[in-house]
C-alpha cells in the first residue's frame, strides 16, 4: 500500500504561480552559486595555494548546481510504503546526518559543512531549529544574521540535499532548556501540556518558524521532505497524547504539507504511530536509537535485530531512525573527552550499525551529530555537555574531517548505487560456515521491477555479516552457498523450545516475577519476560541433546548471573547494556554430547558493570534447536560455497560487518555477487563498478555473460580470471589492496571495475556535475564538480601535494583545480591524471598591540549596588520557582523580569536595571 498524506500535495501540472516561483527559485539559485561558489573556492584555493580569482585560462561562467527535486522549483509528491519514501513515485533511501546551525554561527561556514556531507554521500540533513536562539520576549522572534534559517534551507537546496525539518518546540538536542526559552520558566503551568499558557507560545513558536519551513517544502518547490512533531515525549500519557494532537492540528494549519513524524525515545515503545493515540495526523513512525550508550571510557552496548518490534509498532510505513548514534556528548564531571567519544564511537562501530540497519530494513536514517560544534554563549544544556559538542562526530568541531566519515561515505554511496536496496524485504538467509566468533548472517530481496534488476530474475539480494556480539574482537573466516534459482521465503516470526513462562519445563526458585505488555517487553519473544535481583534466586531445566541456549534482553539495569551446566559452574554472564537489546543469546552450549543435561542460571544480586541501574536478570527463553540445522539442497544452478576459490574465504575481522550485494543487474552489467563490497557505479563514457574491501584480503567478484568477455588489466596489483562456460559465469579473485582496474568487454559493452580497499574510499568521491557524474581520487576532499564544455571544473581541499584521478566523460579535455587549470593526460583506464600543489603557508599578522577591557565591576569593594532590584517576592509566577524554605522568599531571577539575553550571546538584558539581589 502506499501513502500519501492526501489533497493538500496534488501532482499534475504546476499552476502559473507555481511555474513563476520555480522560475525565480531557478535564478535565484543560479545568481546564489555565481555568488557562493567562488566564495567557496576560494576558501578551498588558499588551503591549496593557488589563485584566488581563476586565471585568464580558465573563464569565469554561469555555474549550474546538479538539480534534483529539492531545487528545481517544482512543486513534487511525496508518498510511501512499508518500504520507503518516494518522491513522484520513484523509491529514494534517505541518507542523512544532524547539524545544529547555532553551534556554527558563521553562515559563510554553513556551506562548508553541507558540501563535505554532500560529497561523502549524504542525500539530506537533518535541522533542529532551537526556539530559544530566536526568542529573547515573548511575541518576538529574530531570524536574521547568524539565525537566518531561511539562508541555511536555501544553502541545503542549493548543494543537493533533502531536509528533515525538527523546529520542536522542545528538541532536547543538548541544548538549554531542551530549545524552550528562558522566560517560558515564569509558566505556572506544566511545559510540553496543554496549559493554556504553554500551549499558546509553542503554537506561536510554530507559527513563525513554519512560515519560513513551508515555504522551502518538496511540495512547494523547496527540500524539506519531512517535518518532525516534538521530540521524544517522556510518557504516553492522556495529556501528553492530547498535547502533540493539539501540535499536529495546527501544523498542518500553518501550511505543512510534507509527511510528519514524531522521535520515539530510546529505541521506540511505539508512541504516538501513525493512527494510533498521539498519532492521528502523524505520516511515518520514527525512533532514536544509541546502541553504545554515552559513557566513552565504559563498555559498549550491543547491536540486535529491532526490524519486527518496529513494524509491529507501524506496519505500513519504512523502518525509520530518526537519530541514529553518530557519538556521544561530553557532560560536565565525567571523566573523558570528546576524543574518547570519537574513539568509542569508532569507524568499526559505525560500520556495524550501518550494515545492522540495512539488515533491518531501515531506509530512511539520520546520524545524530554528523557535525558537532560548540555551545556558544547559553546555547548548551549544562548538565549533559560543556563549551565543546564535538560529539565525537564524523566532522570534529573545528570541521576537520575524522576517518569515520569514510565508512559513512562508503555506505551512503552503496545505497545511492544499488537502487533496489529500498525495496528489499527480509528473506530466509543462507546458512554460514564460520570459524572463528559466532557470526549472523541476513538476507534481503527485492522483488521489484526483478526481471530488469536482477540477473536470475528473481530480484536483487543483500546479504549481510556480522559477530553475534558486536563487541566480539575475533577473526573469522565465513563461506555460505546461494542459490539464485529459487526465491528464498520470508523468515517465520523467532521460535524458541520453551518460553520463560513454560510452568511444565521451567523450574524457578525465589522471588522471580513475570511481566508481560509492557513498553520494555515489547521486544521479547511473545511479549514477556521473567525477572529477579535477588541474589541466589535461579531458575533450573532439564533437557537432552547437545544444544542449549539462554534467550534474555540486555538493559540499563541488569546485573550478572552465573550459569552451570550439570552442577558445573561454565560462565557468569552480564547483561548491562546502555540500552535495552531484545532476544540476546545470553549463553549457549553446543558441544554438551547426548543424553540429558541440566541447565541452571543463578541470580548474583551484582552488578557487572559499575554503570547500571540495578542487578536484574531476565530469562526470556530456552531454546535447543541445533546450532547448524541442515542445509537445503542448492538447485542445479546454485554455487554450493561462495567464495568459490579454494583455499579462500570471506574475512570477518573483530568488531567487523559487511554488506554483499548479489542477483543485481545495473544497466546491461549483470553482477550474481561479489564478495568485495559495491562502493559505487557511474557512467563515464565507458562504465564504471567500484568494489572495495580490507586490505590484504581476499575478493571474488561473479559477472554474467552470454558468451566469454575479453578481459584486459589495465594496471594494479594481477587480478585472475576463470570462465565457467555452463554457466556463462566469468570469475575474478584478486587481494584486496591499493587500486587494480580490469575492462571487462562482452556483451557488446564495456565495464571497467575498479578494485580498491577501504582505506582509499577516504580519498575517492563520487560527484554529480549537473551534466554527468565524476569519480575523483586523491585529494583530502572533492567538493564539487561542474562541466563547462569540455573542462571540468573541480573544488577541493589538499594537505599536501598530490596525485589527482578522475574519471570523466571522454569529451573532457581541460581539467581545473580551485579555479586552477591543471595539466592533465589519460591513463591505461581512461582517467584523467594530473598533480596537486600543497597547500602555501598562511601569512598571519602580527600582533603588535592587545587591548584589555573590565569585567565583572561589582567585584570591586567600591561598586555600588543601591540601585539594584530588591528580592522580595513571597509569591512567584511559577511554584516551583520558590519561595525557598530558608530564605522565604523567590531567589529566581526570572520572576522579576531578568531573563537571560536569547542563547548564544553573552549579556543580560535588564528590562529596567541591573539585576536582582
Amino acid at each position: 500500500m502506499t501513502h500519501t498524506t492526501g489533497t493538500r500535495r496534488t501532482s499534475g501540472p504546476p499552476s502559473s504561480r507555481t511555474r513563476r516561483r520555480g522560475a525565480v527559485r531557478r535564478l535565484a539559485l543560479g545568481i546564489a552559486l555565481a555568488l557562493a561558489v567562488p566564495a567557496a573556492t576560494a576558501s578551498a584555493t588558499t588551503a591549496a595555494g593557488a589563485e584566488i580569482a581563476p586565471p585568464p585560462q580558465v573563464p569565469v561562467a554561469a555555474r549550474q548546481a546538479p538539480v534534483f527535486a529539492g531545487n528545481d522549483g517544482l512543486r513534487h509528491t511525496v508518498t510511501w510504503d512499508a518500504d520507503s519514501l518516494k518522491i513522484d513515485g520513484k523509491r529514494l533511501n534517505i541518507w542523512s546526518g544532524e547539524f545544529h546551525y547555532w553551534r556554527l554561527p558563521s553562515p559563510d561556514q554553513w556551506r562548508d559543512v553541507l558540501q563535505k556531507m554532500k560529497a561523502s554521500g549524504f542525500n539530506a540533513v537533518s535541522l533542529y531549529f532551537f526556539w530559544g536562539y530566536h526568542s529573547s520576549k515573548p511575541g518576538s522572534y529574530d531570524f536574521t544574521g547568524i539565525r537566518d534559517i531561511d539562508r541555511l534551507l536555501t544553502m541545503a537546496e542549493q548543494e543537493g540535499l533533502y531536509v528533515i525539518a525538527r523546529p520542536g518546540p522542545y528538541i532536547n538536542a543538548e541544548a538549554s532548556m531542551g530549545g524552550l526559552p528562558p522566560y517560558t520558566t515564569t509558566y505556572g503551568g506544566a511545559s510540553r501540556t496543554s496549559d493554556p499558557q504553554n500551549l499558546a507560545a509553542d503554537l506561536e513558536w510554530l507559527r513563525a518558524v513554519n512560515r519560513i519551513i513551508a515555504r522551502h517544502q518538496i511540495t512547494d518547490g523547496g527540500s524539506v521532505i519531512a517535518y518532525q512533531v516534538e521530540n521524544e515525549q517522556i510518557d504516553h500519557s492522556a495529556q501528553r497524547i492530547d498535547y502533540i494532537e493539539k501540535l499536529q492540528s495546527a501544523v498542518r494549519d500553518d501550511g505543512i504539507t510534507v509527511p510528519l513524524f514524531h522521535n520515539d525515545w530510546g529505541n521506540g515503545h511505539g508512541w504516538n504511530a501513525p493512527g494510533r493515540p498521539g498519532g492521528s495526523k502523524l505520516d511515518l513512525y520514527a525512533f532514536d536509537t544509541y546502541p553504545l550508550g554515552f559513557d566513552c571510557k565504559g563498555s559498549r552496548g550491543r547491536l540486535g535485530d529491532f526490524e519486527s518490534r518496529v513494524r509491529s509498532y507501524s506496519p505500513d510505513t519504512p523502518v525509520f531512525i530518526a537519530e541514529g548514534q553518530g557519538g556521544a556528548f561530553t557532560a560536565w564531571g565525567r571523566d573523558f573527552q570528546t576524543s574518547e567519544c570519537a574513539k568509542f564511537v569508532d569507524p568499526a562501530f559505525t560500520r556495524q550499525f550501518a550494515v545492522n540497519n540495512l539488515a533491518n530494513g531501515v531506509t530512511m536514517f539520520n546520524h545524530y551529530m554528523e557535525y558537532g560544534g560548540t555551545n556558544w554563549g547559553w546555547t548548551g544544556d549544562p548538565g549533559s555537555g560543556f563549551t565543546s559538542y564535538d560529539y565525537g562526530a564524523a566532522l570534529s568541531e573545528d570541521r576537520r574531517i575524522t576517518p569515520k566519515l569514510a565508512v559513512q561515505k562508503e555506505f551512503g554511496y552503496l545505497q545511492q548505487a544499488v537502487a533496489p536496496l529500498s525495496s528489499a524485504r527480509a528473506v530466509s538467509a543462507p546458512p554460514v560456515t564460520a570459524t572463528g566468533g559466532k557470526v549472523v548472517v541476513g538476507q534481503r530481496l527485492s522483488a521489484e521491477d526483478a526481471a530488469s534488476t536482477s540477473v536470475s530474475g528473481h530480484g536483487a539480494r543483500l546479504i549481510t555479516l556480522r559477530h553475534a556480539d558486536s563487541n566480539d574482537t575475533s577473526t573469522s573466516k565465513v563461506t555460505f552457498p546461494l542459490d539464485l534459482g529459487t526465491v528464498p521465503d520470508p523468515p517465520g516470526p523467532a521460535s524458541y523450545r520453551w518460553n520463560d513462562s513454560d510452568p511444565d519445563e521451567l523450574t524457578y526458585t525465589g522471588s522471580w516475577q513475570h511481566a508481560s505488555g509492557q513498553s520494555w517487553t515489547s521486544g521479547d519473544y511473545k511479549d514477556d519476560e521473567t525477572f529477579s535481583d535477588e541474589a541466589g534466586d535461579s531458575l533450573e531445566v532439564t533437557f537432552d541433546g547437545p544444544v542449549v541456549r539462554w534467550i534474555g534482553p540486555d538493559s540499563v539495569n541488569h546485573g550478572t548471573a552465573d550459569v552451570y551446566i550439570d552442577g558445573v559452574k561454565k560462565a557468569t554472564v552480564d547483561s548491562y547494556a546502555p540500552s535495552a537489546v531484545f532476544q540476546q543469546v545470553k549463553y549457549e552450549a553446543d558441544d554438551l554430547g547426548p543424553g540429558r543435561h541440566t541447565l541452571r542460571i543463578v541470580v548474583t544480586g551484582k552488578k557487572g558493570d559499575p554503570a547500571s541501574q540495578g542487578t536484574f536478570v531476565s530469562v526470556d527463553a530456552i531454546d535447543t534447536t541445533p546450532t547448524n540445522p541442515p542445509a537445503p539442497q542448492p538447485s542445479p544452478t546454485g554455487y554450493p560455497r561462495v567464495p568459490q576459490q579454494p583455499g579462500t574465504a570471506i574475512t570477518l575481522d573483530g568488531r567487523d560487518a559487511m554488506a554483499i550485494v548479489a542477483d543485481w543487474a545495473f544497466g546491461p552489467h549483470r553482477l550474481v555477487y561479489s564478495t568485495s563490497q559495491v562502493l559505487t557505479r557511474l557512467s563515464v563514457g565507458n562504465d564504471l563498478l567500484v568494489l572495495d574491501g580490507t586490505k590484504g584480503e581476499d575478493g571474488e567478484t561473479v559477472l554474467r555473460y552470454a558468451s566469454r568477455p575479453k578481459v584486459t588489466q589495465l594496471d594494479g596489483a594481477p587480478v585472475a580470471t576463470t570462465w565457467d562456460a555452463a554457466r556463462g559465469d566469468l570469475r575474478l579473485n584478486y587481494t584486496q589492496g591499493g587500486t587494480a582496474s580490469v575492462r571487462v568487454s562482452g556483451d557488446g559493452h564495456d565495464l571497467t571495475v575498479l578494485l580498491t580497499d577501504r582505506d582509499t574510499i577516504a580519498n575517492t568521491w563520487h560527484l554529480d556535475t549537473g551534466k554527468g557524474e565524476v569519480l575523483v581520487q586523491g585529494p583530502e576532499l572533492a567538493r564539487t564538480a561542474r562541466l563547462v564544455g569540455t573542462r571540468l571544473d573541480l573544488t577541493g581541499d589538499t594537505r599536501s601535494a598530490g596525485r589527482l584521478r578522475v574519471f570523466a566523460p571522454r569529451d573532457v579535455a581541460v581539467l581545473s583545480w580551485n579555479g586552477r587549470r591543471v595539466p592533465a593526460h589519460r591513463d591505461a583506464a581512461g582517467a584523467l591524471v594530473a598533480t596537486l600543489p600543497g597547500p602555501q603557508a598562511p601569512a598571519m599578522p602580527a600582533i603588535a598591540q592587545w587591548r584589555t577591557a573590565g569585567s565583572d565591576p561589582e567585584r570591586t569593594p567600591g561598586f555600588d549596588d543601591s540601585g539594584w532590584a530588591r528580592a522580595g517576592r513571597t509569591t512567584a509566577d511559577n511554584p516551583r520557582h520558590g519561595p525557598g524554605a530558608a530564605s522565604g522568599v523567590v531567589l529566581d531571577t526570572d520572576e522579576y523580569g531578568f531573563t537571560r539575553a536569547t542563547p548564544g550571546t553573552a549579556a543580560t538584558t535588564p528590562p529596567r536595571r541591573r539585576a536582582a539581589r
